[in-house]
C-alpha cells in the first residue's frame, strides 16, 4: 500500500512505482477512503487539442489503476492558465496535492524556491529508472531547486535566430553562422552605431541575444545610438 508522506509533488510518467506516488498536503485530510484504500490527489495539466493526449491519460493511469486496487485517485485536469493558478492557490493554501505536473522552472518557481517537493532521488535509485531515461534526465542543475524532484514526460530544445538584415547590410556583414562568427560582429556593430546586448529570458535557463539587429530594444530614442 502506498504510504503518505507530508508535502511531496512529482513529475507523473508511467514508469514511475505505485510508491512513488505518495506525498502529502494538509494533515487534516483523510488518507483513506471508507473502504481501506488509499487517497491519491492529483493535479493533473491535460492539453486535449495534442494528438493523442486522451489515449496517453488512459494508458497511464489505467495502467497504474490496474497495478495499484488499494489506491483510489481523485484527479483534478486543467490547463494553461487555470492551471498555474490553481498551483499559485494551492502554494497559498499550503495544501499541496499528493501528484503534480510540475516544471524545471518558470510557471513552477514556487513549488521549487519554497522547497514543497520532493527529492525522488533514493525512489528511482530503488526502482532502477536511471537506466530507462536519457542521461540528460538526471541533471538536477537543470531543475531551479538543484534536486531531482521531477521526472520529465519529455523533453524538448527550441531555438530562433532573427537576423535584421538591414542593419547587417549596412554594416557590410552576413548572418553569422557560428557563435564565433556572430561575437566577431559585435565590434563592426558597434562602430556603424549599433548597441549589442545579452539578456537571459528567465530566473534560470537559456538566454536570448538582443541588439539593434535582433530586437527593437535598442533603438536610436531610448540608447540615442541607430536602431532597427
Amino acid at each position: 500500500m502506498v504510504s503518505k508522506m507530508k508535502i511531496v509533488s512529482v513529475m507523473l510518467t508511467v514508469a514511475i512505482a505505485a510508491s512513488l506516488f505518495a506525498g502529502g498536503g494538509r494533515e487534516s485530510r483523510s488518507t483513506t477512503d471508507s473502504s481501506g484504500r488509499v487517497i491519491l490527489e492529483v493535479l493533473n495539466y491535460t492539453d486535449l487539442t495534442v494528438a493523442n493526449t486522451a489515449s496517453d491519460q488512459r494508458k497511464i493511469w489505467g495502467d497504474f489503476a490496474a497495478a495499484n486496487p488499494d489506491v483510489v485517485v481523485y484527479k483534478e485536469d486543467l490547463f494553461n492558465e487555470p492551471f498555474h493558478n490553481k498551483v499559485e492557490a494551492y502554494v497559498a493554501s499550503g495544501n499541496i496535492p499528493d501528484v503534480m505536473i510540475v516544471w524545471p522552472s518558470g510557471r513552477s518557481i514556487s513549488l521549487h524556491s519554497q522547497g514543497l517537493l520532493k527529492d525522488l532521488t533514493s525512489l528511482i535509485n530503488r526502482d532502477g529508472l536511471k537506466e530507462k531515461f536519457l542521461p540528460v534526465t538526471w541533471d538536477a542543475s537543470q531543475i531551479a531547486g538543484g534536486r531531482q524532484t521531477m521526472i520529465p514526460q519529455s523533453l524538448t530544445a527550441s531555438h530562433a535566430f532573427y537576423t535584421n538584415l538591414e542593419v547587417l547590410n549596412d554594416c557590410g556583414l552576413q548572418p553569422a553562422k557560428t557563435y564565433s562568427e556572430l561575437k566577431a560582429q559585435v565590434p563592426v556593430l558597434r562602430a556603424k552605431g549599433y548597441e549589442c546586448i545579452i539578456m537571459p529570458t528567465r530566473a534560470t535557463g537559456s538566454c536570448r541575444a538582443a541588439s539593434s539587429r535582433w530586437s527593437p530594444g535598442a533603438s536610436a530614442e531610448r540608447t540615442g545610438t541607430k536602431g532597427s
